[in-house]
């Protein structure tokens, strides 16, 4: 697809089913407010609140269970007893509401922050060495960058629990403090009020009533004998999708109940500025929303929503694959001109897409260039992004339930495993590697089923063969290494997420092990920032790293590496007639 193009009813065929993946000029336009659908969700969930305090253990001490964001949150003044024991009780009542739970505490026991920093401080073993203790109002979890995570046991847990009333996550302290994850902090802290407010209404709008039951959605013929009571009800069906969105005549309506929209707005026979939509019956969700850097104007810049007529707020979810800009660049300004919805990304991709687009600030800023947000626009998607781990069915509508697995692209790169009604499976890969490098594991493809696949392409003619690793290792090292023979300096112009770590590990490997002769390394500023961040989030790397990382290797520090900050130690190097390697930004 062009850009001054849309391919228009494409038929994507599997295991002789079509599902029709339609693109129009009129996108579907949800009404933000539905008083008496609201009324209802209300009323679900004190039944539900009733039905879930009547079903625990008094122990548990379950002061009220509410919608909070993707899951039904149980506020609990024993929490010693509802993270241990309780977790057996809330299996089976999962299974049986089909619902996921998070244990909050309830408010009332929780100390001040600096009762808690005290406290936290001497339960701690001596061993454990903290940087940062980070308490989050609006969830009533701590987070505790420590130097050994693994040192701390669940009794350890369980105990600051009880004696600070705060639930605690722990993130491996990094070799230099991280810029992006204290301004996250920061946002987080300024916010929490707001945040507790938006993840309930989050929750409430998840867990909202369907407009469809699930028996229209399923039902592939009905019976002869109830056809015409079935078809009367699919007709009133489809006349309440239309009134509920509101659609204009020019639009798409929707003639089967089972076809889900695909809209590409960008990503799409070209690289760069990758955007979907997709659109249920129930739900519309937006997958990434990037820009292309190498393009000055903004029509072929930017993911082209200007094609539809939406307001944000109908969006129910973004999803954002991965922190490259040509993936997420353009999410600030979506919360610039008002949205206020929930963004899922995987824990890291959070930091490092938060550093990505206050760098494009700042290089747009010094360079006059335009760039369509502002920081303020930055800070504002960290107080809406909900991070989820890979591996996690998450509910995101009534009708979608994504899972985000390893992607094997950068750290936290994802696939996105999309589920609508448990009828149907669309898979949108994001860009993903199969092949095991020195910093990532290969990326997951094993999913359980898969009808519709959205995938990049970019090196997927049957021209594009990849040499093996030893090849182009090989060949990076000899290039490095006649360069400095002849007394030169070697510049790698490197993206500072992802490729800069890999050539980080690759660089000081082909030094230690006498392939490649040994000179100083000078990583600039902003790589540094980014393996920092990489070090915090050390369980997203392969295994390999991992295995280094818990025998107290950093990879990222080495005695041939040099940090370099400001413009007078650049020049310095530079000025320096010795042989060297230079890894900056591109």
């Amino acid at each position: 697809m062009t850009t001054e193009n849309i391919e228009k009813n494409t038929i994507i065929e599997k295991n002789n089913n079509r599902y029709p993946i339609k693109a129009t000029t009129n996108v579907l336009s949800q009404k933000s407010e539905n008083i008496n659908g609201l009324n209802i969700t209300f009323d679900f969930e004190e039944k539900l609140e009733k039905q879930i305090l009547q079903s625990l253990p008094q122990e548990a001490l379950i002061t009220s269970a509410k919608f909070e964001g993707t899951n039904i949150a149980l506020y609990t003044k024993n929490p010693e007893f509802s993270l241990t024991e309780l977790t057996l009780h809330l299996s089976a009542l999962s299974k049986s509401l089909k619902k996921r739970f998070i244990i909050r505490t309830d408010p009332s026991i929780r100390l001040t922050e600096d009762e808690s920093r005290l406290a936290i401080t001497k339960i701690l073993p001596k061993e454990i060495t903290v940087s940062v203790i980070f308490c989050d109002e609006a969830t009533g979890e701590v987070i505790l960058e420590v130097n050994n995570p693994e040192g701390i046991t669940p009794d350890i847990f369980l105990k600051i629990a009880k004696v600070t009333g705060w639930i605690t996550h722990t993130r491996r302290s990094p070799h230099i403090p991280s810029n992006s994850i204290k301004n996250i902090h920061s946002s987080l802290k300024s916010s929490s009020k707001e945040r507790h407010n938006f993840y309930q209404v989050l929750g409430k709008r998840i867990f909202r009533p369907t407009i469809l039951s699930n028996s229209l959605l399923k039902s592939e013929e009905y019976p002869n004998k109830e056809n015409a009571n079935k078809e009367l009800v699919q007709e009133n069906s489809l006349n309440q999708i239309h009134k509920y969105y509101n659609i204009e005549p020019s639009g798409y309506q929707y003639n089967n109940l089972k076809e889900v929209l695909i809209y590409c707005l960008g990503g799409v026979k070209q690289v760069g500025r990758s955007c979907f939509v997709v659109i249920t019956p129930e739900s519309k969700i937006m997958l990434d929303c990037g820009i292309n850097p190498g393009e000055n104007q903004s029509y072929n810049a930017y993911p082209r929503i200007d094609w539809f007529n939406f307001n944000l707020e109908d969006l129910d979810a973004i999803i954002i694959s991965h922190a490259h800009i040509d993936h997420q660049g353009f999410l600030p300004t979506l919360f610039k001109f008002g949205y206020r919805g929930p963004v899922y990304c995987t824990e890291p991709t959070l930091p490092l897409m938060n550093l990505l687009q206050t760098d494009s600030v700042k290089i747009s800023k010094a360079n006059g260039t335009y760039l369509p947000y502002e920081l303020r626009d930055v800070n504002e998607v960290i107080k809406y992004c909900i991070p989820i781990p890979y591996g996690k069915p998450t509910d995101i509508s009534p009708d979608i339930t994504i899972t985000l697995n390893n992607a094997g692209h950068i750290m936290g790169s994802a696939t996105v495993h999309i589920n609508i009604s448990g009828t149907h499976n669309i898979l949108y890969t994001g860009d993903y590697k199969y092949a095991k490098t020195q910093l990532l594991d290969s990326a997951i493809s094993n999913y359980p089923r898969v009808e519709t696949v959205i995938t990049e392409s970019t090196y997927g003619s049957n021209t594009d063969i990849m040499p093996d690793q030893l090849t182009v290792y090989n060949t990076f090292t000899e290039s490095i290494n006649n360069t400095l023979k002849q007394g030169g300096k070697v510049l790698i112009p490197v993206p500072a997420v992802g490729r800069a770590q890999e050539i980080m590990l690759v660089l000081d490997k082909e030094m230690r092990e006498g392939r490649l002769i040994e000179s100083p390394i000078f990583i600039e500023g902003m790589i540094s920032e980014a393996s920092a961040i990489h070090m915090s989030y050390a369980h997203y790397l392969g295994y390999e790293v991992r295995k280094s990382v818990l025998e107290g290797i950093n990879p990222f520090q080495s005695s041939y590496f040099t940090s370099i900050n400001g413009l007078s130690k650049r020049e310095d190097v530079f000025n320096d007639e010795s042989p060297s390697i230079i890894m900056a930004t591109s």
